[in-house]
């Protein structure tokens, strides 16, 4: 979402609608769009505990857990 919000804003789109239509902050929009350029991608990245979708993700991509697991 950020990084779509980021694109989004880069390409012109008003930042006060596009912050409204995603339900954040003007200011929280901005400060990512700071965290792209000073980072890129990465620093867009969330703080708090992955969601269950983006766990299994890094999971799937993690050798000890393919071999916890069997897969190996």
């Amino acid at each position: 979402m950020k990084l779509a919000a980021v694109q989004r804003m880069a390409m012109g789109a008003n930042v006060s609608k596009l912050s409204r239509e995603l339900g954040v902050s003007r200011n929280g929009s901005l400060q990512w769009q700071k965290q792209f350029r000073v980072g890129g991608s990465s620093a867009l990245r969330g703080t708090g505990r992955p969601q269950r979708v983006e766990a299994v993700r890094l999971q799937a991509n993690d050798p000890a857990c393919a071999w916890a697991a069997g897969q190996v």
